[in-house]
């Protein structure tokens, strides 16, 4: 069977399972099949196929940013000045010197927001690259672009929360293992297209 759809992730897991009689939960098990697939302490799934790029404006007087929905972590950020563009420096947060000065901002940190070293002295756009979360999967949004490229990693993380949910430990950690496999698979392969030739300087410099 194909794996192309949430409800074709379905049949294949309960198929695969053999616990049919968890088909009410599901939406919980996928829940938690992504938390395991973007959130993992080991290799978090950070492909190409997450990365977006979204426009922001600094507001004059204020040193912060909302992120945007989906945000997992950036990747870079570009202050847009007279028509220029020019990148800032990526901070740890601890060391952002934050004094009051008002300007143009020239590093900036990300915790909760997107923090900048300078309170901006006016409103400058700010291109913002960075991977994002797609929505999770359900009978509405029943399909994206992780699905689609890997649905081996979607099957195999469900798999785990059907296991984890029914207190089989041997068969929650060996189907955890085979989508940590999967993401590691996933990852290679995305690096292989951004490092092939004719990637764009941006990929080739990008690594998750």
């Amino acid at each position: 069977m194909s794996i192309t759809s949430y409800s074709t992730l379905k049949t294949a897991v309960f198929d695969f399972s053999g616990r049919d009689d968890l088909s009410s939960k599901f939406s919980t098990i996928i829940e938690i099949a992504e938390d395991n697939m973007y959130n993992n302490d080991s290799q978090p799934l950070r492909t190409q196929e997450l990365i977006s790029t979204t426009t922001l404006t600094t507001v004059a007087g204020t040193n912060s940013l909302a992120l945007p929905s989906g945000f997992i972590s950036g990747l870079s950020i570009l202050i847009v000045d007279g028509g220029l563009k020019r990148e800032l420096v990526n901070t740890a947060p601890a060391s952002l010197h934050r004094n009051g000065e008002s300007g143009i901002p020239c590093k900036y940190s990300i915790t909760d927001t997107i923090v900048f070293d300078y309170v901006p002295d006016g409103a400058y756009d700010i291109e913002l690259t960075y991977y994002a979360r797609p929505s999770t999967l359900d009978a509405t949004n029943n399909t994206n672009a992780i699905l689609t490229a890997y649905p081996s990693i979607y099957l195999y993380a469900c798999l785990a929360s059907v296991a984890d949910l029914s207190g089989e430990d041997n068969d929650a950690e060996r189907f955890y293992q085979k989508m940590m496999r999967s993401i590691k698979g996933a990852i290679r392969a995305s690096r292989k297209l951004r490092y092939a030739p004719g990637a764009s300087a941006m990929n080739r410099t990008w690594t998750p």
